[in-house]
């Protein structure tokens, strides 16, 4: 992305069209700051703050609106049994068997 006056795209496209031809649907989003403090030095790292997917994309002529879930949510979404069973295995085991 640059930053020098011309707009940023994506693809090629403009990012109201690029939303609107759906290229942003299941993006992988991050959002970091960087802190500044010119009397310590200048730091380069920024800090993630928050990461997740975009999960609903509403644009128009002068905005894009993005509905992003964190990637924590798709633990609450995951289908499993509620408990899980396991056979268990007993064994038994001395240091001077065969085997051990």
């Amino acid at each position: 992305m640059r930053i020098d006056g011309s707009p940023a795209l994506i693809a090629g496209y403009p990012i109201q069209q690029a939303a609107r031809y759906g290229f942003l649907d299941g993006a992988a989003v991050q959002f970091s700051k960087l802190f500044m403090n010119p009397a310590i030095g200048v730091n380069t790292n920024a800090v993630g703050f928050f990461s997740g997917t975009v999960q609903d994309v509403e644009a128009d002529r002068l905005m894009v609106h993005l509905t992003i879930d964190d990637f924590l949510s798709y633990l609450g979404n995951q289908q499993m049994p509620r408990l899980l069973w396991q056979t268990a295995v007993s064994m038994r085991c001395t240091t001077q068997g065969a085997g051990c």
